[in-house]
This record gives structure tokens, sequence and C-alpha cells, in this order.
């Protein structure tokens, strides 16, 4: 059967007295531009909808009398006729339509509810940032995103007297100066490079020059200043293995010993090739994770891992099979083997996984804040201030103990709190709705900050709602892709209703059907066979004497096959003559064939039982096929009575330019 997918634009008019002259006139011109096709009860549909689908479909069409525009036509005519069916049994009012439809509409919207040139511009700028490696200290003032006023401003003047200080004495002198380990941090990240910090840090340092400190900037931690010591280029990723000796400051000075001439043994057992060195880390290794896989660890980069020790002399080694002299590091000792290198893509390599990334990374939302000022702009997005004003005046501390509530019957939360578009007006009551459900799951320990980004994100939802809504009008794309899903859905239902599960179900139809066509039921010259599909010509010829000597299935399955090899499939079953079972060079006839080979690796043999002449099959044997046609019988006959029940007219002049159009 021949799926078609439909589109139709949709457009909105608004009907003005003022502009009732001007929509008239573009309303003619539009229609003279659109050309009709044909019409289904004086409803059009146009030819720009059927050249289209026609030209979408084509090279899906394996049935070359279907790519006949005449033939395509009839095709979509029965197609439009049943869509049309379906809506006047009202399918589409069905509660399992409307859940699928609508979970397939908001998923499809998502596509375009973005905005994909901010999008592209973070990807360019992560790529950009990939290829280099910042190496970078900074120092931290801890303050929450919750905080007080007062104790962020307290936090942010530190941070200026700690960089004003900096300038002066160095950023090593006071950051030594000024690190306590509870609200004070001063650290040495070493190189790192896009993704390995949160995206406000991440920014300031790569825009920061090198040797110079940057201007304060604020994370969710708190307040950073940061000093970039250097930027080079990214030495991509390695994969390495590694024999580990475990010693620490805290051993005593035999241990210590002990530890340094076990990893010089493993040394040279592996200088004078006496194991390799998966065995050499099984044995010895006392990193017991790795050890069971040879020592191999997980692919890293510059800063994945807490040594940096390891990490520059893994990425020390040259060539794949390198490896280390015994070195030391703050967990022991250890012999690096190289695996694997893998360099920083081209920017087509990187780009997918790049987006991925950015889509779990906390720069994703400024992508959603750009577009939803594109939008707020477009729309004409007007706050109101006295609506505002009462939230101010009705929110209060007792959100922080989730127990806020208000009157949602009292005039004020009636107001407007901002509009969209002219036509869409938010109350003031739907924000603090929505701010009563939140508290009850949220930690708030800053109310302001609870309600303005509460608010921040009731605005943005809206808006995107919004968006979504006016989707159709806006995007003929998508319009026609919601429409194809919907007609399909649609179709699928109508199928089901009207021909599949009668098919099924209509045991005296069927049993009716079968009588009137019995003569398409014929068992062709048939046999019980078994089947043996081997996988040389070797074991075909022994299942070939096994059948001969008239040994059972399960002997001869237990003879050619292994528990670690299935060298040959044996299968039982009744074959006619020309089965898609056997190969095509088989001619039925009782007994065992001979070896067929159909391609390299794959032989035949058949074992045949008693050839049976043509007779009848009972409606039993052939229900599978008796049901397909009984099926194409009732869709035929169903269309049919669709045309007679409906004024179809062709526009034979629009269809002759169609014609010239497609070919």
């Amino acid at each position: 059967m021949f799926i078609f997918v439909a589109l139709k634009f949709v457009f909105k008019m608004r009907h003005t007295v003022f502009l009732l002259f001007v929509l008239l006139v573009n309303l003619t011109i539009a229609q003279n531009q659109k050309e009709v096709i044909f019409s289904i009860d004086n409803e059009p549909v146009y030819k720009d909808e059927f050249v289209r689908i026609y030209n979408k479909n084509i090279d899906l069409v394996k049935d070359e009398s279907q790519k006949d525009v005449d033939e395509y036509l009839q095709l979509f005519i029965d197609y439009k006729l049943k869509v049309l069916q379906a809506e006047e049994l009202n399918l589409d009012e069905k509660n399992s339509f409307k859940r699928e439809f609508d979970g397939y509409r908001k998923q499809l919207a998502k596509n375009y509810l973005t905005d994909t040139n901010a999008s592209e511009a973070l990807v360019k700028e992560a790529y950009d940032r990939l290829l280099k490696e910042v190496k970078a200290k900074h120092i931290l003032v801890l303050v929450d995103e919750a905080a007080s006023p007062d104790d962020t401003l307290n936090a942010y003047n530190k941070i200026v007297s700690f960089r004003d200080e900096a300038l002066k004495v160095g950023f090593d002198a006071e950051m030594k100066a000024v690190h306590d380990g509870r609200s004070i941090y001063g650290e040495d990240l070493g190189y790192f490079s896009v993704f390995r910090m949160v995206y406000p840090f991440e920014s300031a340092a790569y825009n920061t020059p090198v040797g110079e400190i940057s201007e304060p900037i604020r994370t969710k931690f708190g307040y950073h200043i940061i000093k970039v010591e250097d930027i080079r280029e990214n030495r991509g990723e390695l994969e390495v293995a590694h024999v580990m000796v475990a010693s620490s400051g805290s051993d005593t000075p035999d241990a210590k010993k002990h530890a340094e001439q076990k990893i010089k043994e493993v040394y040279e057992k592996l200088k004078n090739d006496e194991l390799p060195f998966e065995e050499l880390a099984a044995t010895y290794s006392d990193d017991k994770a790795s050890a069971v896989n040879g020592g191999r660890l997980s692919r890293f980069g510059s800063g994945n891992l807490s040594s940096s020790t390891f990490e520059e002399a893994a990425f020390g080694l040259k060539e794949p099979g390198d490896f280390t002299q015994p070195f030391k590091s703050e967990f022991g000792w250890h012999i690096i083997k190289l695996l694997k290198k893998y360099p920083v893509g081209s920017y087509e390599e990187e780009k997918g996984n790049l987006e991925m990334q950015i889509k779990q990374d906390s720069r994703s939302k400024y992508i959603t804040e750009k577009y939803v000022d594109e939008l707020k702009n477009q729309y004409s997005f007007k706050e109101n201030k006295e609506g505002w004003d009462v939230v101010e005046a009705m929110v209060n501390d007792s959100l922080m103990m989730r127990r806020w509530s208000f009157d949602k019957e009292d005039p004020k939360v009636k107001q407007e709190l901002f509009s969209i578009n002219n036509d869409k007006s938010v109350k003031v009551v739907e924000f603090l709705s929505l701010l009563e459900i939140r508290q009850k799951r949220a930690a708030i320990k800053n109310v302001d900050r609870f309600v303005n980004a509460g608010y921040t994100s009731f605005v943005q939802q809206q808006i995107l709602d919004y968006k979504e809504e006016h989707l159709a009008e806006e995007n003929p794309e998508y319009a026609g892709t919601i429409k194809e899903y919907r007609d399909g859905l649609l179709l699928f239902d109508l199928m089901q209703f009207k021909i599949w599960d009668k098919a099924k179900t209509d045991t005296l139809g069927l049993e009716t059907f079968y009588e009137n066509h019995k003569d398409n039921y014929m068992w062709k010259n048939r046999a019980e066979a078994v089947i043996a599909k081997c996988n040389s010509k070797k074991i075909a010829e022994t299942v070939q004497n096994l059948f001969k000597a008239n040994k059972d299935v399960a002997n001869i399955k237990e003879t050619v096959n292994t528990t670690d090899r299935i060298n040959a499939v044996i299968t039982s079953k009744t074959i006619e003559v020309g089965d898609v079972a056997v190969p095509e060079s088989y001619t039925l006839a009782e007994g065992v064939s001979k070896v067929i080979e159909t391609r390299p690796g794959e032989f035949y043999v058949i074992k045949a039982g008693v050839v049976k002449s043509p007779e009848l099959k009972t409606l039993e044997d052939a229900k599978g096929k008796v049901i397909s046609d009984y099926q194409q019988y009732l869709e035929q006959e169903w269309l049919d009575g669709l045309r007679e029940g409906h004024v179809i007219e062709v526009n034979k002049k629009v269809l002759k330019k169609v014609k010239k159009e497609v070919k």
C-alpha cells in the first residue's frame, strides 16, 4: 500500500474595517497564484501541494505505474477522500488520537523553538576554544547564588580588594595569603580546555590575555579572579595503560624503598620482553580497577586527571606502543604505555559532539535567553508595572517556610502582568499560582531572588508557548510537516477501523470471500522437507550423508554444530515449487538433493518427502493470504463507495501544466 503525506498551508486573517479592502485584494492575488488541480465537493486542492507531495515521494515509489502523474493523481484523490471520511467520522476527536498527535506536535515544535544562529555561534565558539588549552590560577570567594544582597556585596568587595593587592604583590603571593580552605580558595588549575569549567569562568579564562588578571567574575560558586599563565594548542586525548605500585608520603622508608624496587623490577621485565605489558599490569599493578583490563585507563585529556605529573608523562609519549621509565606521582610509582592518540578533529568531525555537550551545559540557557529576547521584540511584549507592584506586595518571607498563599479571588490579582502581541494577556494570578506550587519543592533562601528567577522562567515559557501556538501560521515547513503527520495518523486509524480489524474479525465475510475465490488458494506441487543451510561445502556433504542415512534432525545438529559455532541451520517445513525458502536452482523431488552453493560460504541440502499433486488449500492453510486479499477487496469496495458519494472535479488545464513541470 502506498502511503501519502499531505501538506496544507494555514493562513490566519484578522478582519477589521480598516484592512478589509487590502485583505480582499491580497486574497484575490493569493487565489490567482494558487491554482486548483482538483476539488472534492467544491473544496479545492491546490497544484503546489500536489506537486510538492509528488516530488517528495516519487523516489520512494516502487510501482512504476504510480510514477505516472495521472495514476498518481487518482491515488492522491483516494488519499484525500480517506482523510475527509476520517474527519467526518470524528476520528480526530478521539482521546487516543489527540494524545499521540499532541505529543508529536510538541516534539516537532522543539526543533523550531530555538535560535539556530545563536546555537551555531556557540558551537563555533566551543570549537575555537577546543583548539586551545588555558593554564590558569584563580582566587574564589564563596557566596551562594541565593545569598542576601549584603553577603553578595561583601563577597564582591573582597574579590576586588584581592585583585588590587595581587596587582601589587603578585598573584601567587596573594593567592597564598588569602586561601583559608573554607570560604576563600586559591588554586592552581593547570591546563584545561572547553567544557572543563563552568561557562562564565571558561569565557573569562579564554578572554584574558596571558600574564594578566581578569576582572571579577560571578559563577554559581561565588566571585573569582583568574590569572592566565599560558595558552597552548590542544594536545587532544590519549588512551593509555599503566602499572602502578602504590606509595605515599606516609609510608615508612622501607615501604617506600620496596615500592621503588618493585616498579624497577617490572620495568626490567618489560624492557627484556619477559611478559606483555598487559600481563605485567594484571600481575603487579596495585590499581586493581585497571589491572583486570591490562592496565587500560579511560580516554582522557589535559585537566581530566587528578595528577598533572601522570598527565605530563603520558603526553610525553610519541607513538603507540611507547612506554615511560618508572616515575613517581602523588599516588605511587608508574609505568605508562601509550595505546592510542586522539587529536582534535575538524569542525565538521567535532560539531555533533559539541552540540550535544552544549545542550547539557549551562551555556544552553544563553540560546534560550537570546531567542526569547528576539521573540519579545517580534511579539510586542509589554510589561504592566501595576501588575508587578501587586506581585511585590503579595509575596513575603513565608515562601521560605513553604507556607505562602494568596487570595485568588482578590480583584488585584486579576490585573494584567504582561501582554504578548496585543492578543494574549497574562494575569498576575497565573504567575502567583505558579509560585505557590514551586515553593513546595524549592529551598528558598532569598525571596526576591526566588520570585525574580521564577518570573524570568515564567515569561520565557509563556513566550515560547505563544510561539508554538502560532508556529503553523508563521512557518509553512512546520505547517506542512505537522499536517502530514496528522493526516497520516488519521488515515492509520481509519484503515484500522474500516479495513484491517474487519478483515481479521469478520469470520463470515472472510469465509464467503474464500469460497468465492478458491482458485487463488491452490497448493502447487509440494512436499514435507528438511532444509539445511550450511557454512561450508564440507559440512553440507556431511549433512547430505546423514540425510541419506535417515538420521533425525536432532542427531544431525548435534553432529555438525558445537557449543561455540553453528555450522548448519536446519529447519523442517512444507515447501512448494518456487518456495523462497529453498534455492532457485532446486527442483522439487523426493529424496536428498545435491549440494547447492548459492553464494560463497552458503550451501544448501534439502531432503524432501513424497511430492503431492496440486490441490485446494484449506482456509486455515491460506488464512494469511486470504486476509490480505480480503483487506484489498474491502478497501477497493470502500473507495468505490467514497467516490460515488462525492463530486470530484479535475482541472485538466492545470493537470497538463503539472505534467510538464514534473518531467
